[in-house]
């Protein structure tokens, strides 16, 4: 009871110097954060950074239309930066049009503001000495300057002369009506060393003397004078808006926040004085931290002598909030325990994983991992009290179609595909952002409800949470995945009876751009790796959801120039139609907001219409049609629809599609890429795999070869059990037309003895032909068959078609005949 009182007076008091703020009469707060740190408020916005991007920025006159992109993709709140130059070269008040824009057009609310960014004149001069080079420091001059003057009339005001102080104030005066974290320093930990990871007492560690100013390649500067711009900002930004909350910048090292909690601002080391009494605790509200668990899904085992991995969307959400708990058990052990000091709050503000594997790199990576990947942590953050989540980033720094080298790790990170290249008409949102969106749109504005999630009694195999705004719940849940570089993963579900729930209606993980949705009558579902977004209907049995067709596709023979589209809907009563021309030549159209549209000025060629309805509860579907527009009348029937030009092949990739026979299409490795050729580089537009109930969709494109011949989307099927199996393939052309085929292969037992002579094999197999000195030819099951000496000739020795392996003094090689 008696904290209560304490922070309702305090409250109080901060509410009443935000008045006096605002009228201009700012003085140095009497409170810091070991006394007092506001509740967060606000509702969790699903955020994400901005970036850079040439090609798309070069399209812009401002940031407004970069601001476009984060509603278009759901996103509530972003975080910028203002930095010190670029006030002081292009004014104070250049970006409050767009901060307006954000705010009270776009509707982006509680955004995070990274401040540093020190102008020349304001820079500090002052050099250190690292490996005989000199480093320049990056932090402001004059930090130690006194922070607050006194006027004759006694009022205290900001020094001018202290740079950073006035900085500071610039921004919140300006910028404070549109900002709520104020994040000081991104990255300030940022080195390339291994110190950071270094236990207490070993050498070098920050544990015990903190990081070498050397090793902060984002200060070049020491602990302490980042203890200072910590209780500057405090100071100036809590004069002007109490309210607002101070966070630290990016941490990414426990080690850095540990030496952080024990040091002050005092030049001399961080030491405690009667000038210097505070530690870096009571100078912020907010731990910001920064995460990308790529770097941590792998574990030494003695065992094998080796790492074993867990790459996958699980393990990679569960690594992001283990370290907040490492970061948590810091901010106890110096009494930030809601207790001794008031508990901080957490932000995360940088997050992600590639969608892509690099070269040599072992990282996760596959647009289904990362999908998964942001959905788990937007709900994880949620459970785990993270107040903001940002994504990294707003767009692709490359494509996914180039070669990946290891340092492109944070390049394929977008929630848009290469902004670099896109416009403002063509920018389309990657599959993380589809995810990010479909969750957002799902859940903004819900509350995280511990106490109906208890309710769900979750087996260990499913994980998620309810969200709860008024009377209303919404459920996201998944099953577990648990295989390495696998998102497969399957567990049934089944509400609990005390719930009354009689239906339940299922959105995927896509809905945020094809809104569709499955009803199940009773309370049971079966759920799989990908997120499910779940209503619940508990008073009977529902409706079944609403359907629509277009109808079949139709041919239109010229002179004729136009025909009407009619919409069939069931299972309930459409408020609303919306029909749209996906593709195909110039047309006229109307009533496209009604059940069925006209369309006229027809020429030769082929169209594709979609057609999207929803009820009253908002609850939509969509059909498509195809209309073939022929030149003159075919008296031998229909016009034939051209099939897709393309062939399915197995590619030879690195650590997959090892010891295959050629002739019968075995694998002897369990990880299988499946790949569709077409030589026509601007007729596919993606192609759907299949396996069982489990369907992936790639609609990247990769060139194979030096030359641009082939159009290549693949898919690739990793930890398979021996066995056979079918993937039935479904390529649709940039008309909409869809063609049918299948790949059947088989996945073959592997013995000691391949797995030995793998790793010495060569993969050109032809090299064997020219072989000279003696040989010996073995099967796969490692029995001889033969021995000979001179040049190897396939015929001569008399072996049937088959694989084998030919071994000289030199070396193993796997070579196949086929007759």
């Amino acid at each position: 009871m008696k904290i209560k009182i304490i922070n309702t007076s305090v409250r109080f008091m901060l509410g009443f110097l935000l008045l006096i703020s605002f009228a201009g009469n700012s003085q140095k707060p009497s409170f810091n954060a070991n006394t007092i740190v506001n509740p967060y408020e606000g509702d969790f916005a699903y955020g994400t950074n901005p970036g850079y991007y040439g090609g798309y920025n070069n399209n812009a006159t401002s940031d407004k239309l970069m601001g476009d992109l984060f509603a278009k993709g759901g996103f509530h709140s972003t975080r910028p930066a203002l930095y010190d130059y670029f006030l002081e070269q292009y004014g104070t008040n250049i970006r409050i049009p767009e901060f307006k824009y954000f705010t009270e057009t776009l509707g982006m609310k509680e955004m995070t503001l990274f401040v540093s960014g020190p102008s020349e004149e304001h820079r500090d001069t002052s050099t250190i000495l690292c490996n005989g080079v000199r480093k320049r420091s990056k932090m402001f001059k004059n930090l130690y300057t006194p922070i607050w003057i006194t006027g004759s009339d006694g009022k205290q005001t900001i020094n001018p002369n202290n740079y950073y102080a006035a900085y500071v104030n610039k921004l919140v005066t300006v910028y404070g009506s549109y900002v709520k974290f104020y994040e000081v320093w991104n990255e300030p930990d940022f080195t390339s060393g291994p110190n950071p990871y270094k236990p207490a007492g070993a050498a070098g560690n920050w544990y015990d003397n903190g990081p070498n100013p050397c090793e902060l390649d984002n200060m070049y500067s020491d602990m302490a004078s980042y203890v200072r711009t910590l209780r500057i900002t405090y100071e100036v930004v809590k004069s002007v808006d109490p309210s607002a909350f101070i966070t630290t910048g990016g941490i990414g090292y426990e080690s850095f926040l540990d030496y952080m909690m024990k040091s002050t601002d005092n030049p001399d080391g961080g030491k405690v004085t009667a000038a210097y009494p505070l530690k870096a605790g009571a100078y912020f509200d907010v731990l910001s931290y920064h995460m990308y668990p790529q770097y941590n899904l792998n574990k030494w085992d003695n065992k094998i002598s080796g790492f074993t991995y867990s790459r996958h969307s699980d393990k990679a959400a569960q690594v992001v909030f283990e370290f907040k708990d490492k970061l948590q058990s810091v901010l106890a052990r110096n009494g930030y325990n809601g207790a001794t000091f008031p508990a901080k709050h957490y932000i995360l503000t940088e997050v992600n994983i590639p969608r892509r594997t690099y070269t040599g790199k072992d990282w996760i990576g596959s647009d289904e991992a990362q999908s998964n990947f942001i959905i788990k942590t937007y709900i994880g953050s949620q459970k785990n009290e993270v107040r903001q989540m940002y994504t990294y980033c707003l767009g692709d720094k490359t494509t996914a179609d180039k070669s990946l080298g290891s340092t492109d790790g944070m390049d394929l990170m977008g929630m848009y595909i290469d902004l670099n290249r896109a416009t403002p008409a063509t920018a389309q949102l990657s599959p993380g952002g589809i995810g990010a969106k479909t969750v957002s749109d799902f859940l903004y504005t819900y509350k995280y409800d511990a106490v109906k999630t208890a309710a769900l009694a979750l087996p260990a195999t499913v994980d998620g949470g309810a969200f709860t705004k008024g009377a209303e719940t919404r459920y996201v849940l998944w099953a577990k995945t648990a295989t390495d570089l696998s998102e497969i993963a399957s567990a049934p579900y089944i509400f609990p009876a005390g719930l009354g729930v009689k239906s339940i209606t299922v959105r995927p993980s896509d809905n945020g751009v094809k809104p569709s949705s499955v009803l199940i009558n009773g309370s049971a579902i079966v759920l799989t790796g990908t997120p499910a977004f779940i209503t619940v209907n508990s008073s009977g049995v529902a409706t079944p959801a609403i359907s629509v067709t277009a109808g079949g596709d139709k041919i239109v023979t010229l002179p004729i120039s136009n025909i009407t589209l009619q919409s069939t809907v069931s299972n309930s009563i459409a408020t609303s139609y919306i029909w749209t021309k996906k593709s195909g030549p110039a047309i006229t159209l109307a009533n496209e907001t009604t059940q069925n549209l006209t369309v006229s000025n027809l020429t030769a060629g082929v169209y594709l219409f979609d057609i999207t309805v929803k009820d009253g509860k908002g609850i939509s579907a969509s059909d498509q049609i195809q209309v073939n527009v022929v030149a003159t009348a075919n008296t031998q029937g229909p016009t034939p629809i051209p099939t897709i030009s393309f062939k399915v092949t197995f590619p030879k990739v690195t650590n997959m599609n090892s010891w295959k026979d050629f002739a019968s299409v075995t694998f002897y490795k369990s990880a299988v890429r499946v790949q569709v050729e077409s030589t026509n580089p601007d007729a596919v537009a993606s192609v759907d795999f299949t396996m069982g109930t489990t369907k992936s969709t790639d609609g990247w494109a990769t060139l194979v070869g030096s030359a641009p011949t082939n159009y290549c989307f693949h898919n690739t099927y990793y930890s398979l059990e021996p066995g056979t199996y079918t993937v039935n393939l479904v390529v649709t052309d940039k008309k909409g037309i869809k063609t049918n085929s299948k790949a059947v292969f088989t996945i073959a037992n592997e013995n000691p003895t391949q797995a030995r002579t793998e790793e010495t094999n060569s993969t050109e197999n032809s090299s064997i032909l020219s072989e000279n000195g003696p040989y010996s030819i073995y099967t796969l099951q490692g029995v001889l068959l033969t021995q000979g000496s001179g040049l190897f000739d396939a015929n001569s020795n008399n072996l049937a078609s088959g694989i084998y392996i030919i071994k000289t003094p030199e070396k193993s090689v796997k070579f196949s005949i086929e007759k």
